[in-house]
């Protein structure tokens, strides 16, 4: 049960308790009223309601002083009682209205997402995906079931939508029609394997990459239709040894990749971005005498090419993996408006 279904419940179980004292109260009451006054039970009825409901006495008033007793006891536990009530109801009334703005608040900024990322889990692994996607300032959209998860993500202002990935109408909802790419860290291989399946059905194009707990889940993943399929087991064996063997070209690529307010920059390009490259020599290109960017690899299709010659014509459909300074990938970028 999530927090917001546990507060609710628990409103509710007030509400019944405060309902049930006012009830015997009245009970109570009416009786009293109908034994010690003489009055009939609709009369001793309306006297108890009045007395409860703090509106005074009409033309009926107690003159024993059983009945007087009674009325004490009226005012101390039916007035609070009632009183009780009514805070409860505005609670839950208040509470219930700011929720329904919220939600249509986050769901207003998750319409005006083009081109985002949509990380599915906020575990170990989705926490740092965030932070990441965070310190590259791009926009992304956080699934998660757990309520309590969501609410920390929204007091921060990171959006974040509670419900099951592998549900159609959640990924509708975070618009994984026009998002750029799917980041799976669920829990499980086999959440993530139903998350792939189910987003790749809906958006063929959508560029989908996995975590996979276990390796032999890689080829399931790959299967169902993830892009890139990342072990974290694998990964950091592989990185704990190129430190131990490579440390200071590890360093150096950490620097390039992952430092903020350094001056050169490790970059990847579309060349569908840099249309004037098109069908042009890596020689006819001034890129490092103009810009100061220089190639370091150019992927075609599903080809790494890393031994560039002058000779190397550029394809639209090729990525450039280039060095430079962030204000030079501007530049280049903007030149070509």
């Amino acid at each position: 049960m999530n927090e917001r279904a546990t507060h609710w419940g628990l409103s509710l179980r007030r509400l019944r308790m405060g309902m049930t004292v006012i009830g015997l109260t009245l009970t109570m009451g009416t009786i009293s009223f109908y034994f010690l006054e003489d009055w009939t039970l609709f009369q001793s009825f309306y006297v108890t309601m009045l007395i409860i409901s703090t509106l005074g006495f009409g033309t009926l008033q107690p003159t024993t002083t059983a009945g007087q007793m009674v009325t004490v006891l009226l005012i101390g536990a039916g007035v609070g009682t009632l009183y009780y009530l009514v805070g409860i109801v505005a609670e839950m009334t208040i509470e219930g209205q700011l929720g329904l703005r919220q939600e249509r608040r986050m769901h207003q900024h998750i319409n005006r997402l083009r081109d985002h990322v949509i990380v599915c889990g906020y575990g170990r692994v989705g926490q740092q995906v965030v932070v990441e996607l965070q310190r590259e300032s791009y926009p992304f959209v956080v699934v998660e079931p757990l309520e309590a998860k969501v609410t920390a993500l929204t007091e921060r202002g990171i959006l974040a939508y509670q419900g099951d990935a592998s549900d159609d109408r959640i990924l509708h909802a975070v618009g994984i029609d026009r998002a750029r790419a799917l980041i799976v860290c669920s829990g499980t291989d086999a959440i993530n394997v139903f998350i792939t399946l189910s987003a790749r059905a809906i958006n063929e194009k959508l560029f989908i990459v996995a975590r996979s707990i276990r390796e032999d889940d890689e080829p399931k993943l790959l299967r169902a239709g993830a892009n890139r399929v990342i072990t974290p087991a694998s990964l950091g064996g592989r990185r704990l040894v190129s430190l131990v063997l490579r440390p200071t070209v590890v360093e150096w690529l950490d620097v390039l990749v992952h430092t903020d307010n350094l001056e050169w920059w490790l970059e990847e390009i579309p060349l569908q971005q840099l249309p004037t490259l098109h069908g042009k020599l890596l020689s006819e290109v001034p890129l490092r005498t103009h810009y100061g960017i220089t190639v370091l690899a150019v992927k075609r299709q599903q080809m790494m090419i890393t031994a560039l010659g002058p000779d190397m014509r550029f394809e639209a459909s090729d990525i450039m993996v280039a060095l430079g300074s962030r204000k030079a990938f501007a530049a280049l970028r903007t030149s070509e408006r």
